[in-house]
């Protein structure tokens, strides 16, 4: 009995296919944004409602969303390390084709995800973890701002 069970668990690991982490993607998001303050309040962390739009320079090989533009939009409670937010959006490829975005952010790192996709994208899964790259210090319209952001993670499309 011990030999059978030994055996179906080598021949379950020869014959299973090997987990697929998805294709790996790098790039670059710079976009230029808008704040809503929900509050000016002392006693109580900063609130906002922010819009922001912009596009994708692939650093990929494959050049996955390169040139890309982008729309996002979400509210955050407090600054810099202390800060926390969400943010909901979609990234539209040259040819018209969208995926709709999500994440949820402490600090200045964070993670989002592929939630949705049209035309070659319908069925994409995946993440990524996001850093700051470029901040600009002095806006050059008021009430706006401009950052570029290096994202990295994975996507899986279904097979065709």
């Amino acid at each position: 009995m011990t030999r059978f069970i030994f055996t179906c668990l080598i021949g379950l690991l020869i014959f299973t296919p090997a987990t697929s982490f998805g294709e790996e993607f790098e790039f670059i998001r710079c976009y230029s944004g808008t704040v809503t303050f929900m509050n000016k309040n002392k006693e109580l962390p900063m609130m906002f409602s922010w819009k922001e739009n912009g596009i994708i320079m692939s650093k990929s090989e494959n050049k996955f969303l390169d040139n890309a533009t982008t729309h996002l939009e979400g509210v955050q409670m407090g600054l810099g390390e202390r800060r926390e937010g969400y943010a909901i959006g979609h990234f539209v490829d040259p040819d018209g084709d969208m995926i709709a975005v999500y994440g949820a952010y402490k600090g200045t790192v964070h993670d989002g995800e592929f939630n949705a996709g049209s035309g070659k994208y319908k069925g994409i899964k995946g993440r990524w973890t996001s850093s700051r790259v470029a901040f600009g210090k002095k806006p050059p319209w008021p009430g706006t701002y401009q950052r570029c952001r290096l994202l990295k993670g994975t996507y899986e499309l279904p097979p065709k």
